[in-house]
């Protein structure tokens, strides 16, 4: 062929920038999320507050379980909200973690008003939560606040019913 007859594109310049092409993925680099991260469930007392969990010297003691990529899921024994949490990075004696979500789980009926002589309150692991009325515990081990307050509105009711005349 001749220099004449020789076919010349010319370049065009684009804006673009011209991107690499990523290799595919290969099989050893897939697998099941149970084989490699952890949900871990964390059970806190009553009391701490979600942005002392954000703290990395907070987790100085369980950070040997965890590994980078882990779930934690953090609730107070009272039950009044829910922290999901991941594991960003961690060591001997610190964790750093991402808030993932933050569940509010306190019932609406806490914005009732409570019966006058009546109160509820969490009285630990073993006793959950109870109500009290004049300061004595009348009855304990309901599982959540809710429970307790319609069982203390429900004795009030009795206690109203019957009368000594």
């Amino acid at each position: 062929m001749s220099e004449a007859a020789q076919v010349v594109e010319p370049e065009v310049e684009s804006d673009e920038p011209e991107t690499a092409r990523a290799n595919p993925v290969i099989l050893s680099r897939t697998g099941l999320e149970a084989e490699y991260n952890t949900h871990l469930r964390v059970n806190v007392p009553v009391g701490v507050t979600p942005e002392q969990c954000m703290d990395e010297g907070f987790w100085a003691h369980v950070s040997t379980r965890m590994t980078i990529g882990d779930t934690l899921i953090v609730r107070p024994d009272n039950g009044e909200w829910e922290l999901v949490l991941h594991v960003a990075n961690c060591g001997r004696e610190f964790a750093h973690v991402v808030k993932k979500t933050f569940y509010d789980l306190r019932s609406n009926a806490s914005t009732r008003a409570e019966p006058s002589r009546y109160s509820v309150d969490y009285a630990g692991a073993v006793y959950k939560f109870r109500f009290l009325r004049d300061g004595k515990v009348m009855k304990d081990g309901f599982a959540s606040k809710s429970l307790a307050e319609r069982a203390a509105l429900n004795h009030q009711m009795a206690v109203d019913r019957v009368k000594p005349k």
